[in-house]
C-alpha cells in the first residue's frame, strides 16, 4: 500500500472539485477460462458511474477502460488517467469491474467494487478494497499535474563540423528503476548550442506520491545521417523532486565522461 497524497483532493471546505485518478489491481486469480494449466488473466477495468443528479440515477454511465494487460495478476494502470467532477452529497459512487480480455470469447468478470465519492474524498483520495469475487482486490488513487521546462549546461561537442550540439531531450517515465518506459514528452532541437533552455512547457499528468516513481531523460544530438548521437541520460525520483520545491540539477551520464549537466524548473500555477 503506498502513502497517503500529501497534497489536497480538494481545497479545504470545498465541495466541489475535478478529480483525476488511477486504478492499480493486486493478487488478481490464476484462472484464465481460455488456457490449460494455471495460466494469469489479462486483466482490465471497466469504470462506470452515478449520482442522484441523473435523469435515471439507477443507470451507471460509462467513464471508459483501462487497456488489457496480459497474463498480470498485479496491474497497474497508470497510463489510463480518468477524471470525473465530485460534488458532495450528491449519491456520487464509482462502480469498477475487473474483466479477463478474452479475443474469441465474452470477457470473463473477475469482480468489482462500488466507491462512494465523498467516502473516496474523505479518505483523502484514495481507496482500496477487495473485488467481490474469489480474490483480488483494487486500489484507486488521485494524481496530479506537474509541469515544468529543462534546460543544459556543458553539453558535450559531439557535432564534427562546428563542435557544437543539436540538443533535444525525450523524456520518459517508470515504476522503480529499470521498469518498462513510458514516453511523455520530447522537446524541440535547438542547434549549435553549449548551453540552452527549452521553450516547451512539459506536462506530466499522473504524479502519485510514493508510488516509485522515476523520470529517465534522455538528451541526444541531432544529426542528419546516420543516427542521433547521444548525449547522456538521467534517473530522477519524482517524489524527491517534488521535495526540493526548486530547480533540480543533474548529471547526463553516459561512457564519455562528460560534465553535461540537465536543470528541471518547476513551474508553479
Amino acid at each position: 500500500m503506498s502513502q497517503k497524497p500529501n497534497f489536497p483532493i480538494s481545497a479545504p471546505g470545498a465541495k466541489s472539485s475535478k478529480i483525476s485518478f488511477v486504478v492499480s489491481a493486486r493478487d488478481l486469480p490464476m484462472r484464465d477460462r481460455g488456457c490449460v494449466g494455471s495460466t494469469v488473466q489479462d486483466p482490465y477495468i471497466k469504470w462506470t458511474h452515478r449520482s442522484n443528479t441523473d435523469s435515471d440515477p439507477k443507470v451507471w454511465n460509462d467513464g471508459g477502460s483501462t487497456k488489457h494487460r496480459v497474463n498480470e495478476p498485479n496491474p497497474d494502470y497508470f497510463d489510463t488517467t480518468f477524471s470525473y467532477d465530485w460534488m458532495q452529497g450528491m449519491g456520487q459512487v464509482w462502480r469498477f469491474e475487473v474483466l479477463d480480455f478474452d479475443v474469441l470469447n465474452k470477457d470473463d468478470a473477475i469482480g468489482f467494487i462500488e466507491v462512494n465519492v465523498d467516502d473516496f474524498v474523505g479518505n483523502g483520495g484514495e481507496f482500496y478494497a477487495k473485488l467481490g469475487g474469489p480474490q483480488g482486490a483494487l486500489l484507486i488513487r488521485t494524481v496530479t499535474l506537474i509541469k515544468f521546462k529543462l534546460s543544459a549546461r556543458d553539453l558535450i561537442k559531439l557535432d564534427a563540423f562546428d563542435g557544437l550540439s543539436d540538443p533535444y531531450v525525450e523524456c520518459y517515465w517508470t515504476v522503480g528503476k529499470g521498469g518498462p518506459e513510458t514516453k511523455f514528452a520530447t522537446t524541440k532541437t535547438i542547434k549549435n548550442v553549449e548551453n540552452c533552455e527549452w521553450d516547451d512547457v512539459i506536462e506530466f499528468p499522473i504524479y502519485s506520491p510514493g508510488t516509485n516513481q522515476f523520470w529517465v531523460f534522455k538528451a541526444f544530438d541531432k544529426d542528419p545521417l546516420p543516427k542521433d548521437d547521444s548525449i547522456g541520460e538521467a534517473y530522477i525520483s519524482v517524489d524527491e523532486f517534488v521535495r526540493s520545491k526548486g530547480i533540480f540539477i543533474c548529471a547526463l551520464s553516459d561512457t564519455k565522461g562528460n560534465d553535461s549537466k540537465l536543470l528541471i524548473t518547476p513551474i508553479v500555477a
